[in-house]
């Protein structure tokens, strides 16, 4: 997190704290800490789990590699503006190099309705 652009619409706080009140999310958080069991049988938590090794915390935020999991509820809903399409292009990118990711159902069809859109 050492940069934020002027205007990025959350901070470091508001993710933290979303993503321990967020129940995948606080899930992840405590497996990151204390570690992970041999399998999980929450779907939810699934995708995390494959990822495992690649999860890590930044001042209580969840990283993917360099990227900061955002928590649904500060999720930009997908019919926003040409931002939140070049975020959809960019995770589904990194979908295709890394494998499945969380939401990556979601991601898709956001993306198939935004290019359906222009």
């Amino acid at each position: 997190m050492a940069e934020t652009p002027l205007e990025f619409p959350v901070d470091v706080d508001l993710i933290a704290t979303a993503t321990k009140k967020d129940r995948v999310l606080s899930r992840v958080r405590h497996y990151i800490l204390v570690g992970w069991p041999s399998k999980v049988d929450d779907k939810h938590l699934h995708s995390y789990w494959l990822h495992r090794s690649e999860l890590s915390l930044h001042e209580d935020c969840v990283l993917l590699g360099c990227r900061v999991v955002i928590p649904p509820e500060l999720r930009i809903p997908s019919s926003s503006n040409t931002s939140r399409a070049l975020h959809v292009l960019s995770t589904s990118r990194f979908s295709a190099k890394y494998g499945k990711i969380p939401f990556a159902k979601e991601i898709r069809e956001r993306l198939r309705v935004l290019t359906s859109i222009r």
